[in-house]
């Protein structure tokens, strides 16, 4: 089975579709990534960067209307870009990406009486949990985008 979805509002293109082994969401998303490690740039700027991409990331794969697969997921990153990074350069210019993906809703509070900000999240586990595999490629060449391909069990 194949499903595709245009989303015009995130200017996103969607497919899932079921292959042999797993049924798998692909989302594209046209995100510019750069290189943070070898940025020479104000912290606020990266900051500001960063949490962009991931509310971005957050909205678009909640617009898809998509009920996240079950656990345990596979979840290959895919930079399209200019020019080639090395593996730990694309890993920190995913990491937006990745932690729009996996937000784990904040837990209890420590101060007495105050609630934890509500946070939307897709996954709902955190990244770094042994539940999820993350696996990293690149495409050079434009137009700059990110490809998100995300591998549940069958």
């Amino acid at each position: 089975m194949k499903d595709a979805m245009r989303d015009t509002t995130h200017d996103t293109e969607c497919w899932r579709y079921h292959d042999d082994c797993a049924r798998v969401l692909v989302v594209k998303l046209p995100i510019k990534t750069v290189s943070e490690k070898n940025s020479r740039e104000h912290w606020g700027t990266r900051s500001r960067r960063t949490a962009k991409q991931r509310s971005y990331t957050l909205a678009c794969l909640l617009a898809t209307g998509w009920a996240r697969p079950a656990l345990p997921l596979v979840i290959t990153l895919t930079r399209i870009g200019g020019r080639e990074l090395d593996s730990d350069n694309l890993a920190r210019a995913l990491s937006g990406v990745r932690d729009g993906i996996a937000d784990k809703p904040p837990g209890p509070t420590t101060k007495p009486g105050r609630k934890p900000a509500a946070r939307p999240s897709w996954v709902k586990v955190d990244d770094g949990s042994p539940l999820i595999e993350w696996r990293y490629a690149q495409i050079v060449g434009p137009p700059a985008a990110v490809l998100i391909e995300i591998r549940g069990p069958r």
